[in-house]
């Protein structure tokens, strides 16, 4: 029986040990996760102590400003138009919001210059991939959202960029009559989309939703034996999930119900979820197990035999 022991991690984050599906695992290229991608490990706000509706607020990205010497909070009505709605709020809870809000969300504009030379680094990177960068916000988002884009994008197999399924990374703008029930991103072949929801918002938001539509496109690479196996896996295994958004439970929902997400949202699990993944694998029973060591396989195949830790 195949099975992955628990992985002995050496000072320098590297695998010393492990096993694999039917023998050995060669666990070459080894690609560590970007140090801000992989907080999606761990739960968002847990241990924090921050009032429920506050961080529902923050999640769906809220904010907060002062206009005539009173407090609003500032909401999104829905993501996928753009409209939003303003609240009054007390200053106290404007406080509250402030202190949990700290450092969650991408800046505003500080440096436009700094802004747009990061924007050409992204576009350049996209370009030789044959990918088209399209930033379509009102205004130019700050300089951290296209180095996180870049630092996560990097860690990519080549062969997820620029395939016909893949030619257009757009950043900002609205779904509003072009994306079916699409609230915060989108896939519309060949079109990776984050709207304006996602750059402005939360950046862990955009870390997850960023991978996670790129691995909508990343269904067209599957070959047809594949991907009937991963439907056959998505019935049958329990399912981890990732704390963004509405949580953890809502991903593994949404897995459940469609095909699509299940492949789209594993594919962000496979790049950001390092030993977190393997260690919800090794509690499993062994026939659940192996059918996960079954479709990280699969995965592994598509990003050419690399891991990530």
């Amino acid at each position: 029986m195949g099975y992955v022991q628990k992985f002995a991690i050496g000072k320098d984050n590297l695998v010393q040990r492990a096993n694999e599906w039917h023998g050995k695992l060669k666990v070459e290229p080894l690609v560590e996760i970007p140090k801000q991608l992989a907080q999606l490990q761990r739960p968002w706000f847990e241990g924090r102590g921050i009032d429920k509706e506050i961080e529902r607020q923050i999640r769906f990205g809220s904010r907060i400003f002062c206009w005539n010497g009173r407090w609003y909070l500032q909401k999104w009505r829905s993501g996928a138009d753009g409209t939003i709605e303003a609240i009054p709020i007390d200053e106290k809870t404007a406080q509250l919001f402030n202190a949990a809000s700290r450092g969650e969300y991408f800046p505003d504009v500080d440096d436009r210059a700094a802004a747009e030379s990061a924007c050409e680094r992204l576009r350049s990177f996209l370009s030789e991939r044959g990918v088209e960068l399209k930033t379509s916000y009102h205004g130019i988002p700050h300089e951290e959202l296209f180095e996180l884009s870049l630092s996560i994008l990097r860690v990519l197999p080549e062969e997820h960029f620029g395939h016909e399924h893949f030619k257009v990374l757009e950043l900002g703008g609205w779904g509003s009559g072009g994306y079916k029930g699409a609230q915060c991103s989108a896939y519309r072949d060949p079109v990776v989309h984050l709207f304006t929801f996602a750059i402005i918002g939360p950046k862990r938001n955009y870390m997850a939703l960023l991978l996670h539509e790129i691995g909508h496109s990343f269904i067209n690479l599957i070959d047809g034996t594949d991907r009937e196996r991963l439907g056959a896996l998505r019935r049958e295994i329990p399912k981890i999930g990732v704390d963004y958004l509405h949580g953890e439970e809502d991903r593994i929902i949404r897995q459940r119900d469609s095909f699509e997400e299940f492949v789209a949202e594993n594919y962000m699990h496979y790049v950001t979820q390092g030993k977190r993944l393997l260690d919800f694998i090794s509690s499993l029973e062994p026939q659940q197990h192996d059918m996960w060591v079954e479709l990280l396989s699969i995965y592994r195949k598509y990003f050419n035999g690399r891991t990530y830790l």
